[in-house]
């Protein structure tokens, strides 16, 4: 409970679907923060940071998501975990919460994304309906 709570207060989310409000930017092509994360996949420019949290999507298993997990690792240490001084296993818990958490909003974003011919706003329309 404590690390999915400081990760989901990081994300700025109570539950998986409220990953919803983000829809813009996670379906979107190009923009700016995806051009910043494409150049540290690339070259390690520009580090991601963890407030607000800003997982990278289109590349999940890249370089920027695997920097966040490290981040928030150390965050969680930071905030107590292991007294401060937590263990080779505690760390790997961490690690693995974070990884399990991540995957199942992507599969969440993965179900919700707007199909074929069809637009961001009849998706929401369309999630709203289902949720």
């Amino acid at each position: 409970m404590f690390v999915r709570k400081h990760l989901h207060s990081l994300l700025h989310i109570e539950h998986t679907a409220d990953i919803s409000k983000y829809s813009d930017e996670i379906f979107a092509c190009d923009t700016p923060l995806q051009r910043r994360m494409a150049a540290y996949e690339e070259h390690s420019l520009g580090e991601p940071g963890l407030e607000p949290m800003q997982v990278n999507w289109k590349v999940f298993n890249g370089r920027w998501n695997e920097m966040l997990c490290e981040h928030f690792v150390q965050h969680c240490v930071q905030a107590g975990l292991g007294k401060g001084n937590p263990n080779a296993d505690e760390l790997q818990l961490v690690t693995n919460i974070f990884w399990e958490c991540l995957g199942r909003i992507r599969t969440w974003i993965n179900s919700n994304a707007p199909k074929k011919r069809e637009t961001m706003e009849d998706a929401e329309v369309q999630n709203a309906e289902r949720h």
